[in-house]
């Protein structure tokens, strides 16, 4: 996703020692990488495309993600596996409705909505052929027996989200309750969460839940933490800000602690660690995750996404005119901020940042004008531009992934994979 258009070459930084909050230019000193005449600046190198393939529009469920050398591209017929290195295509499997896919080891994990339930489906990494899969729900030995006439609420979600570990598989189903429409068709259904041993397959446990949908899935420390909410989604900040966050043990399925207001933010529950920062419609957040206390606060309107975590003591968000700020991570003051680029979403719609770059589209180099010239590299401590490259379709970039230097993005049917100067 591609932020709100700036028209400037300018990079600001913030003057710790006095004024320039994050929604005003007071206190900032002026400093930047652009050449005042327009030509590319000595302090910029050059980046180059390295492949290109041809993949089509991005669908409703497509999805690109990178795991260690390999490239995963969700078309909505078939899951493709590539080397993200030489564009050479490893395996493919042939389906419709996957939504996901998850390397763990030597397997990876597929998730396939139905029309009646949800499927996990797990593939061998070398092969990408099939090794077994969660088979009929409702016939799950784990989950208890119903009579034939069991009345609606007890039918399965179709929907489902995976959440995977050394201990345990889960597969989480659930129906939608996120409009009115949807919750008078529910029929009252529970969200449920089954557990499959990762290597075999055999089933593990089951756990039946409340009436409500399932927002987000989170493991860490041997936990699942299972984020849920009954009400309308209205697009606000109060969309389930007092739902529960379930935190199930991931070996048994057993229920550990039930947090009271935790599904906005299902990754701070007990197992897990570090810091994690968030975003609302008038601020970013940093959390530790392991006990959720609010560690700081930093005001900044239409803060729809911020990076997860920190990369090089830094964080990252665009505000709601459409400037790039980076803030300290263990302060949350404002740093700098570029008002000539847009940010590329990684897979979890977060700015995209990897191998300490921030990527983003801007200008080219030199210049001024439109974010529509190419890819640019950041330093993400100071905003400068390490590399940049011309991309004719920066400007359509529908998903993006990077890793171990490579930049991969899908983009005007195009898939691009991108690197900075260096050895062919």
């Amino acid at each position: 996703m591609l932020g709100a258009a700036g028209v400037t070459a300018t990079a600001v930084f913030v003057n710790s020692l006095g004024g320039g909050g994050a929604g005003d230019s007071g206190g900032e000193d002026r400093a930047g990488d652009e050449a005042k005449d327009g030509a590319w600046p000595d302090s910029v190198l050059k980046g180059r495309v390295r492949w290109t393939r041809e993949v089509g529009e991005l669908p409703f469920n497509g999805a690109l993600s990178r795991s260690g050398g390999d490239l995963y591209l969700i078309d909505g017929a078939t899951l493709t596996r590539i080397d993200a290195e030489t564009n050479t295509v490893r395996w493919t499997y042939p389906s419709q409705d996957l939504k996901g896919a998850e390397p763990l080891g030597d397997l990876v994990y597929v998730l396939k909505d139905g029309l009646f339930e949800p499927e996990l489906i797990a593939l061998h990494a070398d092969s990408g052929r099939e090794a077994w899969n969660s088979g009929s729900l409702i016939r799950n030995p784990h989950r208890p027996r119903r009579p034939f006439s069991r009345p609606k609420n007890q039918l399965e979600g179709n929907y489902g989200k995976v959440a995977a570990s050394d201990e345990a598989v889960a597969l989480i189903s659930y129906t939608s309750y996120a409009t009115a429409q949807a919750q008078r068709t529910s029929w009252d259904r529970r969200w449920r969460a089954y557990g499959f041993d990762p290597r075999t397959g055999d089933p593990l446990w089951f756990h039946e839940g409340s009436a409500a949908e399932v927002i987000g899935v989170d493991q860490a420390g041997g936990r699942i933490a299972v984020a849920v909410s009954a009400g309308p989604d209205l697009g606000t900040d109060a969309y389930a800000k007092d739902d529960p966050l379930v935190v199930l043990r991931a070996g048994k399925g057993t229920v550990e602690r039930e947090i009271e207001g935790g599904a906005p933010r299902p990754q701070a529950h007990p197992g897990a660690e570090g810091t994690r920062y968030y975003a609302t419609s008038e601020s970013i957040q940093a959390v530790d995750l392991a006990t959720r206390r609010t560690v700081w606060s930093q005001p900044l309107k239409s803060g729809s996404t911020v990076t997860p975590r920190a990369t090089d003591g830094m964080v990252h968000a665009p505000d709601a005119g459409g400037r790039l700020r980076g803030f300290d991570a263990t302060s949350g003051e404002p740093r700098w901020m570029l008002d000539n680029v847009r940010e590329l979403a990684a897979g979890d719609n977060s700015p995209l940042v990897a191998d300490g770059l921030l990527y983003v589209a801007g200008p080219r180099p030199g210049a001024s004008g439109e974010p529509t010239w190419g890819l640019r590299a950041l330093d993400p401590r100071t905003g400068a531009t390490v590399w940049a490259v011309a991309l004719d379709d920066i400007a359509d970039v529908d998903a993006a992934a990077a890793r171990d230097g490579l930049v991969h993005l899908w983009a005007g049917g195009t898939l691009y994979t991108i690197s900075g100067p260096g050895p062919a």
